[in-house]
C-alpha cells in the first residue's frame, strides 16, 4: 500500500525524451547534431504544486480542481521539496521504460510502476540554435491490452491507493486501451468520509476526446469566459487556464459569488535581458517552452501566482522540461501580476 504517500501523481502515459541540437537545421537534408541529452517527459512526471509546504496545508480545502495543464508534474514537486508525502503512479514498458524509472530514481522520486508489455514512447526535441525554434516528434504510444488494463486497475485498488490519500493528480493523456473510465476509477477508489474530503486534479475533462488529445477546444481570446464555461459545463468548483505568454487566469465557484482573477507573466526576453545571469542560452536560443504548462499547477490565488512563475522560469532551461532554478523563479514571481473580481 501507499500508506506513506499523502498525495499521488498519475502520469499514464510518460516518455522517455531526448533532445538534439543543431547550429542550423534543414528539413529534407542530413543534419548532424553538436550536441544532445535526455530527460524524462510526460504528463504527471513535472509535477509542482507552487510552494510544497505552505500547498499541503490549503489542498484540503479543495474538492475537485481542473487545470488543463501538462504533466512533467512529479519532478517540478520535488524540485520544490524532497517530499516522502509524494508517489508517482505510472505505466512504463521496455528498455525505455527502464530509463524513465532510473532517471526519476536517480533524483528521489518514489515511484509505483505497473509493468506492461509493451514499449514506453520516445520523444526527441530537435533545437536549432540558428532560429531559435524547437520541433518535437513524439512516438505513438503502446497498447495496452484488456488483461492488462484490468490488471492494472485491480493494482491499482488494492496496492497503491491508501487511506492516507489527501490528494491525486491525474496527468495527461492516456495510452490506447485505456480511457477516461480508467480516471474515472482512480477517483471513485479515493477514500473519502463526512470529514475528509481529498482533492482530486485533473488535466483535462472527464468522459470527451481532450483526455486522449490533451486539448480543449474553446475561446482562447477570453480565457475568462472559457474558465466559467468550463466550470459551469463540468460542474467544476475551480478552473485555471494558462495560455503561453498571454497569461492565465483562475475562477473560483466555491463562495456564493464567484471569483475570478486575472494574471499577468513577463515578457521573458525582457526579462533576461535586465538579469542575464539567469540565461542559460544554446546558440540563439534562450527559452524552451516545453514542459512550462506542465510545471505550473495550483489551488489558490497566490499558489497559481508561484505556479505560473516557476512555469516561466522553467523556459529559460532549454535542455530540460519542467525543471527550474528556484532563485529564477522568485525573481520572476516579483513580475507576476494578479488582478481578482467577482465575476
Amino acid at each position: 500500500m501507499a500508506e506513506s504517500n499523502q498525495y499521488l501523481v498519475f502520469g499514464l502515459n510518460p516518455t522517455s525524451s531526448s533532445y538534439l541540437i543543431f547550429h542550423k537545421l534543414a528539413f529534407g537534408n542530413v543534419n548532424r547534431a553538436h550536441n544532445a541529452g535526455k530527460y524524462v517527459g510526460g504528463k504527471g512526471n513535472n509535477y509542482n504544486l507552487s510552494n510544497l509546504s505552505d500547498s499541503l496545508n490549503i489542498i484540503t480545502d479543495l474538492t475537485v480542481f481542473c487545470v488543463l495543464i501538462g504533466q512533467n508534474f512529479a519532478k517540478a514537486c520535488w524540485k520544490f521539496a524532497k517530499s516522502s508525502k509524494l508517489g508517482l503512479v505510472q505505466i512504463i514498458g521496455g528498455q525505455s521504460g527502464e530509463n524513465v524509472s532510473k532517471m526519476l530514481t536517480d533524483i528521489g522520486i518514489k515511484q509505483y510502476s505497473y509493468i506492461t508489455k509493451g514499449v514506453t514512447r520516445q520523444t526527441t526535441t530537435l533545437l536549432d540554435e540558428n532560429t531559435g525554434e524547437m520541433t518535437e516528434l513524439i512516438e505513438p504510444s503502446s497498447v495496452i491490452p484488456r488483461s492488462e488494463r484490468e490488471e492494472f486497475e485491480n493494482w491499482l485498488k488494492t496496492s497503491v491507493i491508501s487511506p492516507e490519500i489527501k490528494g491525486i493528480a491525474m496527468c495527461g493523456t492516456f495510452p490506447p486501451g485505456l480511457s477516461p473510465n480508467t480516471y474515472e476509477l482512480i477517483a471513485k477508489c479515493v477514500p473519502r468520509s463526512e470529514t475528509t474530503h481529498p482533492t482530486i486534479f485533473v488535466d483535462a475533462i472527464i468522459d470527451i476526446d481532450c483526455l486522449r488529445s490533451g486539448k480543449f477546444e474553446g475561446d482562447t481570446e477570453n480565457l475568462p469566459e472559457l474558465a466559467i464555461e468550463v466550470a459551469n459545463e463540468f460542474k467544476i468548483p475551480i478552473v485555471a487556464l494558462t495560455n503561453g505568454p498571454n497569461g492565465a487566469v483562475l475562477v473560483d465557484f466555491r463562495t456564493a459569488t464567484p471569483i475570478g482573477s486575472s494574471y499577468k507573466i513577463p515578457d521573458l526576453d525582457s526579462f533576461l535581458t535586465e538579469y542575464p545571469h539567469f540565461a542559460n542560452p544554446i546558440g540563439n536560443m534562450r527559452i524552451n517552452p516545453i514542459g512550462a504548462g506542465d510545471t505550473c499547477s495550483a489551488n489558490a490565488v497566490e499558489a497559481y501566482r508561484k505556479g505560473l512563475a516557476a512555469a516561466c522560469a522553467s523556459c529559460l532551461v532549454l535542455d530540460q522540461a519542467g525543471y527550474f532554478d528556484i532563485n529564477a523563479m522568485e525573481k520572476i514571481l516579483e513580475f507576476v501580476t494578479v488582478s481578482t473580481s467577482e465575476l
